[in-house]
Protein backbone atom coordinates (compact mmCIF):
# COMPACT_ATOMS: atom_id res chain seq x y z
CA UNK A 1 0.00 0.00 0.00
CA UNK A 2 1.41 3.38 -1.03
CA UNK A 3 1.70 6.39 1.21
CA UNK A 4 -1.13 8.13 -0.68
CA UNK A 5 -3.48 5.19 -0.09
CA UNK A 6 -2.49 5.10 3.56
CA UNK A 7 -3.21 8.83 3.92
CA UNK A 8 -6.67 8.59 2.33
CA UNK A 9 -7.54 5.45 4.30
CA UNK A 10 -6.65 7.30 7.50
CA UNK A 11 -8.79 10.23 6.39
CA UNK A 12 -11.70 7.87 5.62
CA UNK A 13 -11.39 6.20 9.04
CA UNK A 14 -11.34 9.62 10.74
CA UNK A 15 -14.36 10.71 8.71
CA UNK A 16 -16.30 7.59 9.69
CA UNK A 17 -15.62 8.10 13.41
CA UNK A 18 -16.63 11.76 13.24
CA UNK A 19 -19.80 10.90 11.34
CA UNK A 20 -20.68 8.36 14.02
CA UNK A 21 -20.14 10.74 16.94
CA UNK A 22 -20.96 14.25 15.69
CA UNK A 23 -24.65 15.12 15.76
CA UNK A 24 -26.75 18.14 16.69
CA UNK A 25 -30.08 17.78 18.49
CA UNK A 26 -33.00 19.42 16.71
CA UNK A 27 -36.52 19.03 18.06
CA UNK A 28 -35.86 15.50 19.15
CA UNK A 29 -34.16 14.59 15.86
CA UNK A 30 -30.58 14.71 14.69
CA UNK A 31 -28.62 16.38 11.92
CA UNK A 32 -26.09 14.19 10.17
CA UNK A 33 -22.61 15.60 9.62
CA UNK A 34 -23.53 16.10 5.94
CA UNK A 35 -26.56 18.18 6.90
CA UNK A 36 -24.32 20.35 9.09
CA UNK A 37 -22.05 21.05 6.11
CA UNK A 38 -25.13 21.72 3.97
CA UNK A 39 -26.20 24.43 6.41
CA UNK A 40 -22.76 26.03 6.09
CA UNK A 41 -22.98 26.11 2.28
CA UNK A 42 -24.80 29.50 2.00
CA UNK A 43 -21.84 31.13 3.79
CA UNK A 44 -19.52 30.41 0.85
CA UNK A 45 -20.28 33.63 -1.00
CA UNK A 46 -19.83 36.17 1.85
CA UNK A 47 -16.85 34.30 3.32
CA UNK A 48 -14.82 34.16 0.10
CA UNK A 49 -15.66 37.76 -0.83
CA UNK A 50 -14.66 38.88 2.67
CA UNK A 51 -11.38 36.98 2.31
CA UNK A 52 -10.64 38.71 -0.99
CA UNK A 53 -11.50 42.17 0.33
CA UNK A 54 -9.32 41.68 3.41
CA UNK A 55 -6.46 40.61 1.18
CA UNK A 56 -6.98 43.76 -0.89
CA UNK A 57 -6.70 45.85 2.28
CA UNK A 58 -3.36 44.19 2.99
CA UNK A 59 -2.17 44.87 -0.57
CA UNK A 60 -3.20 48.53 -0.16
CA UNK A 61 -1.20 48.85 3.07
CA UNK A 62 1.84 47.21 1.45
CA UNK A 63 1.50 49.61 -1.48
CA UNK A 64 1.42 52.62 0.83
CA UNK A 65 4.67 51.57 2.49
CA UNK A 66 6.37 50.85 -0.82
CA UNK A 67 5.51 54.32 -2.05
CA UNK A 68 7.36 55.98 0.82
CA UNK A 69 4.56 56.28 3.36
CA UNK A 70 6.60 54.88 6.24
CA UNK A 71 4.29 56.45 8.80
CA UNK A 72 1.99 53.47 8.16
CA UNK A 73 3.14 50.77 10.65
CA UNK A 74 4.28 47.54 9.03
CA UNK A 75 2.20 45.46 11.43
CA UNK A 76 -1.00 47.00 10.04
CA UNK A 77 -0.73 44.55 7.14
CA UNK A 78 -0.88 41.53 9.47
CA UNK A 79 -4.50 41.66 10.80
CA UNK A 80 -6.20 41.80 7.36
CA UNK A 81 -3.88 39.06 6.08
CA UNK A 82 -4.71 36.80 9.02
CA UNK A 83 -8.40 37.58 8.62
CA UNK A 84 -8.20 36.71 4.92
CA UNK A 85 -6.57 33.36 5.66
CA UNK A 86 -9.13 32.48 8.37
CA UNK A 87 -11.99 33.44 6.02
CA UNK A 88 -10.44 31.33 3.25
CA UNK A 89 -10.22 28.31 5.57
CA UNK A 90 -13.89 28.78 6.47
CA UNK A 91 -14.64 29.04 2.75
CA UNK A 92 -12.94 25.71 2.07
CA UNK A 93 -15.09 24.11 4.78
CA UNK A 94 -18.28 25.49 3.18
CA UNK A 95 -17.31 23.87 -0.14
CA UNK A 96 -17.38 20.38 1.37
CA UNK A 97 -21.05 19.66 0.68
CA UNK A 98 -20.65 20.72 -2.98
CA UNK A 99 -17.76 18.37 -3.71
CA UNK A 100 -18.53 15.48 -1.36
CA UNK A 101 -20.53 13.53 -3.92
CA UNK A 102 -17.75 13.23 -6.52
CA UNK A 103 -14.61 13.49 -4.38
CA UNK A 104 -15.51 12.66 -0.79
CA UNK A 105 -12.00 11.78 0.39
CA UNK A 106 -10.41 14.84 -1.21
CA UNK A 107 -13.12 17.09 0.20
CA UNK A 108 -12.82 15.71 3.73
CA UNK A 109 -9.01 15.76 3.62
CA UNK A 110 -9.21 19.43 2.62
CA UNK A 111 -11.40 20.20 5.64
CA UNK A 112 -9.00 18.37 7.98
CA UNK A 113 -5.94 20.16 6.59
CA UNK A 114 -7.78 23.49 6.69
CA UNK A 115 -8.69 23.06 10.36
CA UNK A 116 -5.09 22.03 11.12
CA UNK A 117 -3.69 25.11 9.37
CA UNK A 118 -6.19 27.31 11.22
CA UNK A 119 -5.06 25.94 14.59
CA UNK A 120 -1.41 26.52 13.66
CA UNK A 121 -2.19 30.06 12.49
CA UNK A 122 -4.03 30.96 15.71
CA UNK A 123 -1.23 29.47 17.81
CA UNK A 124 1.43 31.48 15.97
CA UNK A 125 -0.66 34.67 16.09
CA UNK A 126 -1.11 34.30 19.84
CA UNK A 127 2.66 33.98 20.25
CA UNK A 128 3.16 37.28 18.41
CA UNK A 129 0.51 38.99 20.54
CA UNK A 130 1.99 37.80 23.83
CA UNK A 131 5.50 38.63 22.67
CA UNK A 132 4.45 42.16 21.74
CA UNK A 133 2.70 42.64 25.08
CA UNK A 134 5.69 41.43 27.06
CA UNK A 135 8.59 42.82 25.04
CA UNK A 136 7.02 45.77 23.30
CA UNK A 137 8.19 44.62 19.89
CA UNK A 138 8.50 41.43 17.87
CA UNK A 139 12.16 40.42 17.58
CA UNK A 140 13.65 39.90 14.14
CA UNK A 141 15.01 36.49 15.06
CA UNK A 142 12.14 34.12 15.90
CA UNK A 143 12.57 31.05 18.07
CA UNK A 144 12.98 27.86 16.05
CA UNK A 145 9.65 26.51 17.29
CA UNK A 146 7.78 29.55 16.00
CA UNK A 147 9.57 29.40 12.65
CA UNK A 148 8.58 25.75 12.42
CA UNK A 149 4.94 26.56 13.26
CA UNK A 150 4.85 29.25 10.56
CA UNK A 151 6.36 26.91 7.97
CA UNK A 152 4.01 24.08 8.96
CA UNK A 153 1.03 26.43 8.77
CA UNK A 154 1.96 27.54 5.25
CA UNK A 155 2.45 23.95 4.07
CA UNK A 156 -0.83 22.68 5.56
CA UNK A 157 -2.73 25.70 4.22
CA UNK A 158 -1.36 25.17 0.71
CA UNK A 159 -2.22 21.46 0.90
CA UNK A 160 -5.77 22.32 2.06
CA UNK A 161 -6.20 24.65 -0.91
CA UNK A 162 -4.74 22.09 -3.30
CA UNK A 163 -7.00 19.30 -2.03
CA UNK A 164 -10.06 21.54 -2.21
CA UNK A 165 -9.12 22.64 -5.74
CA UNK A 166 -8.70 19.00 -6.77
CA UNK A 167 -12.09 18.11 -5.29
CA UNK A 168 -13.73 21.03 -7.10
CA UNK A 169 -12.07 20.08 -10.40
CA UNK A 170 -13.51 16.58 -10.11
CA UNK A 171 -17.01 18.02 -9.64
CA UNK A 172 -18.54 19.51 -12.79
CA UNK A 173 -20.58 22.14 -10.95
CA UNK A 174 -17.53 23.55 -9.16
CA UNK A 175 -14.82 23.12 -11.82
CA UNK A 176 -14.41 26.87 -12.37
CA UNK A 177 -13.97 27.36 -8.62
CA UNK A 178 -11.30 24.66 -8.65
CA UNK A 179 -9.23 26.60 -11.19
CA UNK A 180 -9.61 29.79 -9.13
CA UNK A 181 -8.41 28.02 -5.98
CA UNK A 182 -5.22 27.07 -7.81
CA UNK A 183 -4.26 30.76 -7.99
CA UNK A 184 -3.41 31.07 -4.27
CA UNK A 185 -1.74 27.64 -4.43
CA UNK A 186 0.66 28.77 -7.17
CA UNK A 187 1.15 32.18 -5.55
CA UNK A 188 2.13 30.85 -2.13
CA UNK A 189 4.22 28.06 -3.66
CA UNK A 190 6.12 30.79 -5.50
CA UNK A 191 6.71 32.67 -2.23
CA UNK A 192 7.85 29.48 -0.50
CA UNK A 193 10.15 28.64 -3.42
CA UNK A 194 11.80 32.08 -3.36
CA UNK A 195 12.15 31.87 0.43
CA UNK A 196 13.92 28.51 0.17
CA UNK A 197 16.20 29.54 -2.69
CA UNK A 198 16.94 33.06 -1.46
CA UNK A 199 15.48 34.50 1.75
CA UNK A 200 12.12 35.26 3.33
CA UNK A 201 12.71 38.99 2.93
CA UNK A 202 13.11 38.52 -0.84
CA UNK A 203 10.00 36.31 -0.91
CA UNK A 204 7.92 38.92 0.91
CA UNK A 205 8.78 41.47 -1.78
CA UNK A 206 6.41 39.51 -4.01
CA UNK A 207 3.50 40.00 -1.61
CA UNK A 208 2.16 43.06 -3.40
CA UNK A 209 1.73 41.15 -6.66
CA UNK A 210 0.87 37.64 -5.46
CA UNK A 211 -1.64 38.83 -2.87
CA UNK A 212 -3.31 41.04 -5.45
CA UNK A 213 -3.84 37.99 -7.67
CA UNK A 214 -5.05 35.96 -4.68
CA UNK A 215 -7.53 38.69 -3.71
CA UNK A 216 -8.98 38.74 -7.23
CA UNK A 217 -9.30 34.93 -7.27
CA UNK A 218 -11.02 34.82 -3.87
CA UNK A 219 -13.51 37.55 -4.78
CA UNK A 220 -14.27 35.79 -8.08
CA UNK A 221 -14.77 32.53 -6.15
CA UNK A 222 -17.25 34.30 -3.88
CA UNK A 223 -19.30 35.62 -6.79
CA UNK A 224 -19.31 32.19 -8.44
CA UNK A 225 -20.29 30.44 -5.22
CA UNK A 226 -23.96 30.45 -4.38
CA UNK A 227 -25.83 27.99 -2.22
CA UNK A 228 -28.33 26.99 -4.88
CA UNK A 229 -26.61 27.97 -8.10
CA UNK A 230 -24.23 26.19 -10.42
CA UNK A 231 -21.14 28.36 -11.01
CA UNK A 232 -21.11 27.32 -14.65
CA UNK A 233 -24.66 28.58 -15.06
CA UNK A 234 -23.74 31.84 -13.36
CA UNK A 235 -20.88 32.33 -15.82
CA UNK A 236 -23.37 32.06 -18.68
CA UNK A 237 -25.41 34.91 -17.17
CA UNK A 238 -22.42 37.25 -16.84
Amino acid sequence: MGSTDYFFNAVQACKTKIAQRVSVLNHGGKYSIMEIFKRLEPLSRPVFISAGLLMLVQVFIIGLRRHGMDFVPEWWAAPPAIGAVVATILGLITLYSRTHGHASRLAFASVCMGVTSGILLCTTALWFVFDALEGGAIPKLRPTSVQGAIALFMVTFIIALLLSAAACLRTKATRVIGFLLLVPVFAWCLILGVALMSSMSDALKLDFYTNGAIAAALIATGFLTRANNNPANMLERI
